[in-house]
C-alpha cells in the first residue's frame, strides 16, 4: 500500500497568534512614541511663544525708556509700576492691569502681552548715577493655556536694565 503524504500549506494557529501579538506590540509602541512627540512639540511651541512675547515686550520697554526725558520719583527700589515723561512731555506709565503688561498714555493704552499669557511680579528699580539714570525692569509671564500632561503652568522671568539717553 502506498501512502500519500498530503502537504498542508498555510500557517498554524500558534504562528498566527505570535505574529498578531508582535504586530500589536509594535503598533502600540509606535503610537506611544508618536503621542510623546506631539506632546513635546506642544510644550516646545508654548515655551517659544512665551519667550517671543516676553522678548518683544522687553524690546518695547527698552525703546520707550531710552527715549524718556525723566523718571518720576527716581531713585526708588522695587516699585510695581513706573511713571516717566516722554520727549513730547506726555506722562506714560508701565503697569500690570488685569494680568496684562500695559503702557498707559493719556488717551492710549498698549498691551505688551496677549490674552493667553498673564503678566505678574512687575518690579522696577531706578538709580541716578553721575553720568546716567539706570532703570531696571523685571516681570514674569505665565502661559494660561492648560497643558494636558502637566499641571504646572509654564512661567518665565524677563528683565532688562536701561540707561536713559536724555
Amino acid at each position: 500500500m502506498s501512502f500519500k503524504h498530503k502537504h498542508n500549506s498555510g500557517f498554524t494557529l500558534t504562528e498566527v497568534l505570535v505574529i498578531t501579538s508582535l504586530t500589536v506590540i509594535i503598533m502600540l509602541s509606535s503610537v506611544v512614541l508618536f503621542m510623546t512627540f506631539l506632546l513635546n512639540q506642544n510644550l516646545i511651541s508654548q515655551k517659544q511663544k512665551l519667550k517671543t512675547e516676553g522678548d518683544n515686550a522687553l524690546k518695547q520697554i527698552t525703546q520707550i525708556l531710552r527715549e524718556a526725558n525723566q523718571i518720576t520719583d527716581c531713585p526708588f527700589v522695587n516699585q510695581t509700576s513706573l511713571t516717566f515723561i516722554d520727549p513730547t512731555q506726555a506722562e506714560i506709565s508701565l503697569t500690570v492691569v488685569d494680568s496684562r503688561l500695559t503702557i498707559n498714555q493719556t488717551d492710549l493704552s498698549i498691551n505688551l502681552n496677549s490674552e493667553d499669557l498673564s503678566a505678574q511680579n512687575l518690579l522696577v528699580t531706578c538709580r541716578e548715577g553721575e553720568e546716567a539714570t539706570l532703570v531696571s525692569v523685571s516681570f514674569e509671564l505665565t502661559n494660561n493655556t492648560a497643558l494636558r500632561f502637566t499641571e504646572t503652568p509654564i512661567t518665565q522671568t524677563f528683565s532688562t536694565t536701561v540707561s536713559l539717553r536724555n
